[in-house]
């Protein structure tokens, strides 16, 4: 390595030629992002519940549904039939529409003679003052309009859009935006539409996703280059930090694009986090730089190459750490965290190759600027005062502070168990969220319509049930097969408060049944005859058999319209439905649950095993790397615990504080155990070189906290503060990682300076083969 430092200095005009040419290339995908939030992507190809959900789509239809309401004292007068009517008009027919659902859409069958005919309950052509209350009756005496196309108290109404399957994500933002441009057009002035779906609610995580993958990067940058500037107190040198994190930034996302990736809620992340992992490795060589440069006399080659010498080796490690514990994401369960972890880890290495590389070859090349920038005299003063055993105040106060915790390690320890029992309570009590709903701001317009509709009209996300016949002698041309959807519905919709509307064949069949007779409510139920449901299915109309049920009739869907609710509610509905049918269905059936609700329960499952998978992974592999940097097993275990520590401590702190896990939270295990162990490895190569060097093991953990205990406080301040940046979010869960994060990074810093050297002190592991 010492061979390739010296080329590195020698040839730093190559150096640097090459990095620009690389990044030529790699700034243009880096300009070429995309952003994706389809709930789809946190799933793996082959996930049982999304084959289903897939299987499920192709054999009935797409579910994606952009649902507009609006509300009035009394939404059936001719002036808001009117409204109704020109907005489903003006939509009909647009890009990506494939059905609309409204009242002025809405039909009815009608008996004429032996046969049945659908008719619009409303005809615009004779709406009148004098056909209004014959119109109220008809759509009140309809059950499967309340609550889908108009509420129960008759003041809000829904315009109901299905959109084209198979949508490419920038086709069906603009296909939203139009058709919301249109809706509001077509509403006319002083009418407030208000919007919700899931397809909506994607387009929207898109656009809050750009904007934060926008704003985190030159915030972090004008944070780090403040933070850098005041520890190495020198413009020129903050200037070049900065260029190597752009250019890491550039790279990192540049091949994230390259390679087909998107940006999400949680890949968003990368940057930020790369950005404050990054700086670490710059500030240790320069801050190293510096003191050589004054105390050699202001030697600048003599003091780039041996900084670079010097620190190269532990920073190599802190890198390959960091590295191993993202790249131990790759266990995870679902796709987003994958890709963090891959392109983060490699984003690190990118970090420290740029630092070996490219900052020496510049300090050599523009020696004249950075070389000779102006040296203040207290800041060389208090740098050979250190080199004379005279500490500055902060080097002295973490001398005192080291000299404290290693007199008082037993107390240290007992601190120690008390939080970590407390932190193990609290770990008990996490839960995890998954609705994209709930993570949007509460001032967010799209939040506010969604609670709006959910409150006034109903829910807007489906929740799916198939039912199985499993033999022909049961297919749902049978009318107790048929009765047996019905009583489904009917016990789910008494059971489960959270679902405000249910459709399936039966009730389309109760229609027709009453539709024969003449429109009698008491008709207004399954046909007793096996013969008059297949005459229903003659009469019956495609599009609506397409959707409810499967051409071999060997499977029917029940779909229910779901308020938005929490992971913790949507379990508890769904052990109640699972505990429900085992008990209602028969040998003779069987069923499953699919639709976007199913999706979202299912992706919580999948976090949960991530979040598990990824960090005994991280765990194991940062374990044996510590192996090695310690030399010894005993060590190597203690040095883990204060890694554990603000981990523990963070889990436990969001179960007592009701703070949920998300797509985004659900990684902190894994990135702060990645992260903090920098710090520790830097902590034990300086113990290790005191002892080596003669001294006990007291006062080598004291003399170390002289040696690198303010790089470790900066580096933790920068890590802590970059990361809390993310709290300017506009999605929860990045508000929340940032919080929580930052709060990891300084909890982590007193694992390092008071809990590491406590546990040594207390417990005397070797340090060295031949040391005390």
């Amino acid at each position: 390595m010492n061979n390739i430092i010296e080329l590195i200095l020698k040839h730093y005009r190559v150096v640097l030629i090459g990095i620009l040419i690389v990044s030529i290339p790699l700034g243009y995908f880096y300009s070429r992002q995309k952003y994706f939030n389809n709930i789809n992507i946190y799933f793996d190809e082959g996930d049982t519940e999304l084959r289903t959900y897939k299987q499920f789509q192709k054999t009935y239809g797409n579910e994606e549904l952009l649902v507009m309401a609006f509300s009035d004292g009394d939404i059936l007068t001719e002036k808001n039939i009117s409204i109704i009517h020109r907005i489903s008009s003006s939509l009909e027919g647009r890009q990506g529409v494939q059905r609309i659902f409204s009242l002025t859409e809405a039909t009815e069958a009608v008996s004429t003679g032996d046969t049945i005919t659908f008719s619009r309950i409303i005809d615009m052509d004779s709406l009148s003052s004098a056909t209004l209350p014959f119109i109220k009756k008809k759509i009140f005496s309809n059950p499967l309009l309340i609550n889908n196309l108009i509420s129960a108290d008759g003041k809000t109404a829904a315009i109901v859009i299905e959109l084209t399957p198979v949508l490419e994500n920038n086709e069906k933002l603009h296909i939203l935006n139009d058709l919301k441009a249109q809706a509001v057009k077509a509403a006319g002035s002083g009418i407030r539409l208000r919007f919700a779906g899931q397809p909506i609610l994607e387009a929207r995580m898109n656009d809050l996703t750009r904007k934060d993958n926008l704003r985190f990067t030159p915030i972090m940058l004008l944070f780090i280059f403040f933070i850098l500037r005041l520890s190495l107190k020198k413009t020129g040198l903050s200037v070049l930090v900065l260029a190597t994190l752009i250019l890491t930034i550039v790279w990192g996302l540049g091949l994230l694009t390259l390679s087909g990736e998107t940006m999400n809620m949680t890949t968003v992340v990368i940057p930020p986090v790369l950005l404050a992992i990054s700086v670490a490795d710059a500030i240790h060589i320069l801050s190293h730089y510096r003191e050589i440069y004054m105390l050699n006399g202001h030697k600048h080659l003599d003091a780039v190459r041996t900084a670079v010498k010097d620190v190269w080796l532990p920073c190599l490690f802190t890198s390959l750490t960091t590295a191993i514990g993202f790249f131990s994401f790759v266990t995870a369960t679902i796709r987003p965290p994958k890709i963090v972890g891959i392109f983060t880890s490699i984003g690190v290495i990118i970090a420290y190759l740029l630092t070996i590389t490219m900052i020496p070859a510049a300090l050599i090349m523009l020696e004249k600027f950075l070389g000779n920038e102006p040296v203040t005299p207290g800041e060389e003063e208090r740098v050979l005062s250190e080199s004379r055993g005279i500490d500055s105040p902060f080097t002295t106060a973490l001398v005192r502070l080291g000299s404290f915790i290693t007199s008082h390690h037993r107390a240290v320890f007992i601190f120690l168990v008390i939080i970590m029992a407390v932190s193990v309570y609290g770990m008990s009590r996490l839960r995890i969220e998954t609705s994209f709903a709930n993570y949007l701001p509460e001032h967010d317009e799209l939040s506010q319509d969604i609670k709006y509709i959910d409150k006034n009209l109903g829910g807007t996300i489906p929740f799916v049930m198939l039912i199985q016949a499993r033999t022909p002698d049961h297919d749902f041309s049978h009318p107790e097969s048929l009765q047996l959807l019905s009583d489904i519905q009917n016990d789910l919709m008494k059971k489960l408060p959270h679902f405000s509307s249910t459709f399936s064949i039966a009730d389309y069949f109760k229609e027709i049944n009453r539709a024969f007779n003449d429109g009698d409510e008491k008709y207004y139920r399954i046909p007793h005859t096996r013969t008059d449901v297949l005459d229903y299915w003659e009469l019956a109309e495609p599009e609506i058999l397409d959707h409810a049920v499967a051409p071999d009739m060997m499977e029917a869907r029940i779909s229910f319209q779901s308020r938005w609710g929490s992971n913790a509610l949507a379990k508890k509905y769904n052990a109640m439905i699972i505990s429900y049918m085992k008990e209602k269905l028969g040998a003779e059936y069987s069923y499953k649950i699919t639709g976007i609700s199913s999706l979202y329960l299912s992706m919580g499952n999948n976090l949960q095993r991530s979040q598990i998978k990824s960090f005994l992974s991280a765990f194991i592999i940062i374990f044996i790397m510590m192996y090695f940097v310690c030399g010894n097993l005993r060590l190597a275990i203690i040095s883990m615990i204060p890694n554990l520590f603000p981990i523990m401590l963070t889990l436990g702190l969001m179960g007592i504080m009701n703070i949920p896990l998300d797509i985004v939270t659900i990684m902190i295990a894994s990135v702060v155990i990645g992260i903090a162990v920098d710090d520790t490895i830097h902590y034990i190569v300086w113990l290790k070189r005191n002892c080596e060097a003669g001294m006990d093991v007291r006062e080598a953990l004291i003399k170390s906290y002289r040696d690198t205990g303010k790089p470790i406080v900066i580096t933790s301040a920068v890590l802590a503060f970059g990361f809390f940046i993310l709290v300017l979010g506009a999605v929860r869960p990045t508000q929340t990682f940032g919080v929580l994060t930052a709060f990891s990074m300084a909890t982590a810093l007193f694992g390092d300076i008071v809990i590491l050297p406590a546990l040594i002190r207390l417990f005397r592991p070797p340090i060295i083969r031949t040391g005390k």
